[in-house]
């Protein structure tokens, strides 16, 4: 095998000497997106067939100016001159970055497997910059994303808020501790091995095995931290992970809890309450079935993705992953979104480990839109509404005067089914939207 692929780099590396000793042009690799930003200082003057800022005005045609990584204007007829002049067509439209409200980028590796409770992590501190998941995420026109632990441990750490573009520093980290999430449902207990199925033999025999234990152990743990506290106070030692969930339940703050299934959206909503903590609700499958609860609790929902999965097919990952995902995800209401938004729920979209796929964000908002969500509703649940709950929507979120110059150009309207990003611009550096 080495001497076969030693065979081809030769074989390749003549090609290209030959090339180059004849004067043809030799195909060289992409750079990389990261130094995409052009040294060139003169603004850059993007034209469409139409913009839409999504505060709720469309110009058409439109154009946006952007300079040093801010919007300068959004209108139409703009001029400006020495302007670097990007012209897109009559039939583009031009939207704010897409803000994907919840991805969980290779889950297996950012599961802790030896213990079910974690709040002390926190996943920024393994961010791979190099990752093709960013590019992913670009190619749904994605430019901001809350990145959420793995939800296969009852309690796994803290997200992160970043640009979808790393730079060299970290200022592409916007938010390096968000906020804590849990799991209910069966997913954290899917891999955990019952001991009388044969002597323990490996660290996958203990809790939880099922729901209730996923419940008690996180019930556990935070009745532990306010015992904690209170030991605390009195000059007892430190522990990292008892005084996350401390401070956490101090200060009233949020948790973001994956719930699939009615009886676990209500589990989850029981659990806030009990310990004083604001909910963020991550997929929600069935909460078409009770938005009421919802709004009752004042709970945040992050819905998605929808999936087109029939009973019976399994999907998902191995340790019983599959199987519970097929479980908790078959019950799928591709209207879901418009029954919200006819309730009264607001919402934000996410699509989860699909985050970075052909299932992404522009896909999970391309189907609510043809199965009824009114298409400037779409945009908000992926825009104005995630980059107000992640506490960004000073910078993006809209196309606004001095905000960052993150923007979309699609091929034509948003969220049709046949659309997608042609360019994916960030902080005023375009990234090709359909890079590898």
């Amino acid at each position: 095998m080495l001497a076969l692929f030693t065979l081809c780099f030769a074989a390749l590396s003549f090609e290209a000497l030959s090339l180059e000793a004849q004067g043809a042009a030799v195909p060289k690799l992409a750079e990389d997106p990261r130094s995409a930003a052009s040294t060139d200082t003169r603004p850059i003057l993007i034209q469409a067939g139409a913009v839409i800022d999504a505060k709720g005005q469309r110009f058409a045609p439109g154009s946006v100016l952007v300079k040093d990584g801010k919007i300068l204007a959004v209108g139409s007829g703009l001029v400006a001159e020495n302007a670097e002049l990007r012209e897109f067509g009559a039939r583009a439209v031009v939207t704010p970055g897409l803000i994907e409200a919840n991805a969980e980028l290779e889950p297996l590796e950012r599961a802790e497997e030896g213990v079910e409770i974690t709040p002390r992590l926190r996943l920024a501190d393994g961010l791979d910059p190099e990752s093709r998941a960013w590019a992913g995420l670009r190619r749904n026109g994605v430019t901001s994303a809350f990145l959420s632990p793995s939800g296969r441990s009852v309690i796994s750490g803290r997200g992160a808020v970043v640009k979808t573009m790393p730079t060299a520093d970290d200022r592409w980290i916007l938010d390096a501790a968000g906020a804590l999430k849990a799991t209910t449902g069966q997913e954290p207990s899917g891999g955990n091995i019952v001991p009388r199925f044969g002597r323990p033999n490996s660290i996958f025999y203990r809790r939880p095995t099922t729901r209730m234990g996923v419940t008690w152990e996180f019930r556990k743990a935070f009745s532990d931290a306010q015992l904690y506290a209170a030991a605390r106070q009195a000059g007892g030692p430190l522990d990292p992970d008892a005084q996350v969930l401390a401070d956490l339940m101090a200060s009233k703050g949020e948790i973001r809890m994956r719930a699939r299934l009615l009886q676990d959206i209500r589990t989850a909503i029981r659990l806030a309450e009990e310990f004083g903590l604001r909910l963020v609700i991550e997929e929600g499958i069935e909460s078409f079935r009770s938005p009421e609860e919802i709004l009752a609790a004042k709970a945040k929902l992050i819905y998605g993705p929808t999936l087109f999965q029939p009973a019976g097919i399994v999907f998902g990952f191995g340790f019983g992953g599959g199987s519970v995902r097929q479980q908790e995800t078959d019950r799928n209401y591709l209207a879901t979104p418009a029954r919200l938004h006819a309730a009264g729920v607001e919402f934000a979209l996410g699509s989860a480990e699909y985050a970075a796929s052909d299932r992404g964000l522009a896909h999970q908002a391309a189907i609510a839109v043809h199965f009824g969500l009114p298409r400037e509703v779409a945009l908000r649940a992926c825009t104005v509404v995630p980059a107000t709950w992640l506490g960004i929507d000073k910078r993006v979120g809209t196309l606004e005067v001095g905000k960052d110059a993150d923007l979309v150009v699609w091929s034509g309207e948003p969220f049709e089914l046949a659309t997608r990003p042609v360019a994916v611009m960030v902080d005023g550096a375009f990234a090709d939207a359909q890079e590898d």
